[in-house]
């Protein structure tokens, strides 16, 4: 499968991996401050915007894990830090939990393992019917404001907008199929990697969730954005930066300690 991918910036490698219906383009926020330290990676998961769909009949979190392990093989890329937003939250564990020796650290911001049942009733009715009828961006405009309804969430809504008009009717019915059959519950509590939660503290439909996931996850951290709702990198994208590159400076210099510690003394 080839992967639409672009890289900015040199460094200790950094991966974004976008939510439901977006694209790597959700992340220019980030880009802008990220590429002048590091070697920021963004691509666009399978069915989804540049990269495009597939002939399989249905995708699963093992899958997209294994695809961007093939992704980080072409590029030479080692181990990374891995950064997720809303969906690739889902994407960004089971990749964690399969190859945790290529993650330096996972976020999970505005994260989640699976998605409410009652979601789920609502988007497969959906998924029987609308999409057979309106295009993806139409569906995804809807969705959106019942996920996303205040003001404060106009720019997180426009942006998930925009970037789903890439997507074809087929492979987003086998998106909405992933995201309504997916549970990475299980995966939480095999996580054995440095790993924080980056979520609004007004994300009321998955706050639950994610303190949930701090419990279950081996040593994560929890950073709530005050008054923040679900897509934190956008909404509140200039605190989460800050937020953010703190915790992988930190976990650098902390890894260049270690390493002079345990190099020889010379005699």
């Amino acid at each position: 499968m080839k992967h639409f991918v672009s890289e900015h910036g040199s460094g200790v490698p950094i991966v974004f991996i976008h939510g439901f219906a977006g694209n790597s383009r959700t992340w220019l926020p980030q880009v802008r401050v990220f590429q002048k330290k590091f070697r920021v990676m963004l691509y666009d998961l399978r069915g989804h915007g540049r990269t495009g769909g597939s002939e399989l009949d249905c995708y699963t979190a093992e899958l997209y894990a294994d695809d961007l392990a093939q992704v980080l093989d072409e590029r030479g890329i080692e181990s990374a830090h891995i950064c997720s937003l809303s969906m690739g939250a889902i994407v960004a564990q089971a990749f964690a939990a399969k190859y945790p020796e290529k993650v330096r650290t996972l976020t999970l911001a505005g994260g989640f393992y699976t998605i409410p049942w009652y979601f789920k009733a609502v988007m497969n009715v959906l998924n029987r019917t609308l999409t057979k009828v309106l295009p993806p961006s139409i569906i995804v405009a809807i969705g959106s404001h019942v996920l996303m309804p205040r003001p404060r969430e106009k720019v997180g809504r426009k942006a998930f907008i925009k970037a789903s008009r890439d997507l074809g009717p087929r492979e987003f019915e086998k998106i909405i199929s992933f995201l309504t059959s997916a549970d990475a519950r299980a995966l939480c509590q095999t996580l054995r990697v440095p790993t924080h939660l980056i979520s609004g503290d007004a994300d009321y439909w998955f706050i639950k969730q994610v303190q949930r996931m701090k419990v279950w996850i081996d040593g994560a951290k929890m950073h709530l954005l005050k008054g923040c709702a679900h897509v934190v990198t956008i909404e509140r994208f200039a605190e989460f930066n800050t937020l953010y590159l703190g915790i992988i400076e930190q976990f650098e210099h902390q890894q260049q300690q270690r390493l002079s510690s345990a190099k020889p003394k010379a005699i």
